[in-house]
């Protein structure tokens, strides 16, 4: 059994979706680890991510109660911020392309990021992009008080577009992401960056895709008027 949607917005997150930053993240958290002496794993790193900081934070200190995780935390923040303040954070494949798709559809826009709104505001002045004409909301960690896999941060987005959820495309690349825009009852769609999808998260997967060019090439296939089927 299946029903006619209509899309209405899509919802991007930021880091690894707009952004090629997961992989500044990953080198920052390498380096980090190695420094502190800490064995932590690629598989723990995805697990934080798109998490609020101060969830970060606080998982750590319970799993590592004689480390420092304030100082440990502040320094790979730092080695991150240094990228983007020196060189900037490239942009994702066919984002562009996508952006210009929906504004040209009249179809809404929206990004919501587990970033702090200054960070956010950063990477896109570094990019020469303006935020706020790209999209119709803006929603960061200081606007909600959970933080994903909580689905708040994306109820809030179409909240402030006032959509319903189920019109709402929600574009991620993390499972937590991906997690939280299934739980606010939206339409998560994975592009894929340097976190695989697990089996739990192909379930609450609309769709998985590789780039966001082909995520362009499916709503410009859905029919002139971005209407797509589920599956009940």
């Amino acid at each position: 059994m299946t029903e006619k949607i209509k899309i209405d917005a899509v919802i991007f997150d930021m880091d690894g979706v707009i952004f090629d930053s997961e992989s500044v993240w990953k080198k920052a958290f390498e380096y980090t680890n190695c420094k502190y002496n800490l064995d932590l794993t690629e598989a723990d790193r995805q697990s934080m991510c798109g998490k609020f900081e101060k969830d970060i934070r606080s998982e750590l200190k319970k799993s590592f109660p004689n480390l420092d995780v304030d100082e440990y935390r502040d320094f790979m923040k730092t080695l991150v911020e240094t990228t983007i303040n020196e060189k900037g954070i490239p942009l994702k494949t066919g984002f562009i392309s996508l952006i210009k798709f929906l504004k040209e559809n009249k179809i809404k826009t929206a990004l919501a990021t587990s970033s702090s709104t200054e960070r956010m505001e950063l990477i896109f002045k570094k990019a020469n992009l303006n935020n706020k004409i790209l999209f119709d909301s803006i929603v960061t960690a200081k606007d909600v008080a959970l933080g994903k896999p909580n689905p708040m941060i994306f109820n809030k987005a179409c909240d402030n577009l006032n959509l319903q959820h189920q019109n709402c495309i929600v574009l991620e690349d993390a499972t937590n992401g991906i997690e939280a825009a299934y739980n606010a009852g939206c339409l998560p769609v994975m592009v894929i960056d340097l976190i695989k999808p697990n089996e739990a998260t192909k379930k609450q997967c609309f769709k998985i895709y590789n780039n966001l060019n082909e995520v362009k090439n499916f709503m410009e296939t859905a029919t002139d008027t971005c209407t797509v089927s589920r599956t009940l």
